[in-house]
């Protein structure tokens, strides 16, 4: 049996991660799987530890400069990441600048094609392939 844990309704997120939480709990216990469970020296000792260890991280960085909050979140989510790069606009249409040079040479548009190579051989859009 899952441990509850009484919380206010917040009309947050949270109310949002609780059903999550719950419905995964349920299907642990469908599945039978048995979480280890925490002995009373780590709920007195470790728990109350660690839980004020993030309530002052979350108080930090209320109160540092929104600017160093997403370097801080940059720096965290690309190491979880692997260091993968990160785009922050989206890249550029391959058809933009024929869409670009097709609007300024006439007056009236076109019949409505994929952008992609192969759009040459393929019908227009609305006609049948028979």
């Amino acid at each position: 049996m899952a441990t509850v844990y009484p919380s206010a309704r917040t009309g947050t997120a949270q109310d949002l991660m609780r059903v999550v939480t719950k419905a995964y709990e349920n299907r642990l216990a469908a599945d039978g799987t048995v979480l280890p469970r925490k002995t009373e020296a780590q709920r007195r000792l470790l728990e109350p530890v660690t839980r004020l260890g993030g309530m002052m991280i979350a108080l930090v960085m209320e109160l540092v400069p929104a600017d160093w909050t997403v370097a801080f979140h940059n720096k965290l989510f690309l190491g979880l990441a692997g260091g993968a790069p990160t785009r922050s606009t989206p890249r550029p249409r391959p058809c933009a600048p024929r869409a670009r040079w097709r609007r300024g040479s006439s007056a009236r548009p076109g019949p409505r094609r994929p952008c992609s190579p192969r759009s040459r051989t393929r019908p227009s859009w609305g006609t049948s392939r028979t």
